[in-house]
């Protein structure tokens, strides 16, 4: 009888053992759920980072497509000589980024309009995937190595946002192609 009684009360309680390793296991689970929500939260100002880089290249294309199609290029080109309300009246290609006070913390948010150019020229043979490079921009059929800032049809442009942010150096493309009509 008395074998019987130390039997069953050994195999009534939880050991130390088992103990320890519940615990274990629920140790494990909250630094899973910890590093999950942490992710998740980086995500989430990673992802209105690029959502404000989104916008700013979307408003500067509207301002690049408010401007004369004839005109786009002369206005927003990096020179100053050619912009056609007198020179150094142009914005150029640089642009900065207007915040909000309540977005997230980021450094140096800035913009670039970049063309296909060579040395100050819009050029046809200039080799810019991204940019469809080389292309025959006046439509005369020839790609050539001449400059079209005068005669442009089709105008492929890049407008770029660059800025440090919570995980490093990032950018934003954004690609499209301007017609003169």
């Amino acid at each position: 009888m008395k074998q019987e009684r130390a039997r069953c009360d050994t195999e009534a309680g939880i050991t130390l053992i088992e103990v320890l390793i519940a615990g274990a296991l629920i140790a494990i689970a909250a630094c899973a759920m910890a590093a999950l929500l942490t992710g998740s939260l980086g995500m989430t100002a990673v992802n209105k980072e690029t959502a404000q880089a989104r916008t700013a290249a979307r408003r500067m294309l509207e301002e690049l497509q408010n401007v004369p199609p004839g005109d786009v290029y002369a206005t927003f080109n990096n020179l100053t000589e050619d912009d056609p309300l007198g020179e150094a009246t142009a914005p150029g290609s640089i642009f900065s980024i207007q915040m909000k006070p309540a977005a997230i913390q980021v450094s140096n948010m800035t913009g670039t309009i970049i063309f296909p150019e060579n040395t100050g020229q819009l050029r046809e043979d200039v080799k810019d995937a991204t940019l469809g490079m080389p292309r025959d921009l006046n439509g005369d059929g020839v790609i050539d190595s001449e400059n079209h800032a005068q005669d442009y049809v089709l105008l492929p442009v890049r407008i770029r946002v660059e800025w440090r942010g919570m995980t490093g150096e990032r950018s934003y493309d954004l690609h499209t192609v301007l017609l003169n009509k």
